[in-house]
């Protein structure tokens, strides 16, 4: 019985998935179905983001990212995903993050008090769900290369004094 509900589950959320696969995602309510369904995200206390996790199978490596949504009358529907890279990065650390995020040329580079995080940008209206896929899972995987790269050169914050 439980067997034969789960199938029908898995059929249900495959159907789901590839329903956003041509289609554009206009709105807030687009984009909130498109990550509750292909990355089972969860609204977060303040009812605005939305936090899920980017999983590679083949390497069984994750990036967990953050969205958020903003109706911009000059600019249209706007998504913005942050992850998060390290926290209380030294002066130096942070310069040879710069550079990292440079090369890799994908977003910008924002602190949330004391954490230093990735973030991108995306335009809703024109996009379709397997292009905001590919670019969730580009964004991901670059945060996630620089995450590891500098995980181990980072202390507590409390212990750094800044310097």
């Amino acid at each position: 019985m439980f067997k034969k509900f789960r199938e029908k589950r898995r059929r249900e959320r495959e159907e789901n998935r590839s329903n956003f696969a041509e289609l554009p995602i206009k709105n807030d309510s687009d984009l909130r179905e498109f990550l509750v369904t292909r990355f089972r995200a969860k609204q977060q206390e303040d009812g605005v983001h939305y936090a899920f996790r980017v999983v590679w199978k083949s390497d069984d490596k994750s990036q967990a990212v953050l969205a958020s949504y903003a109706p911009v009358p000059e600019l249209g529907d706007l998504a913005y995903f942050t992850a998060p890279l390290v926290d209380g990065p030294t002066e130096g650390v942070l310069r040879r993050i710069m550079q990292e995020n440079a090369r890799l040329l994908e977003g910008d580079l924002v602190m949330f008090e004391s954490m230093l995080a990735m973030r991108i940008t995306v335009p809703l209206g024109e996009v379709t769900g397997s292009q905001l896929y590919s670019q969730l899972q580009h964004f991901a995987a670059g945060a996630n290369s620089i995450r590891e790269q500098f995980a181990d050169e980072v202390q507590s914050p409390s212990l750094t004094f800044g310097y």
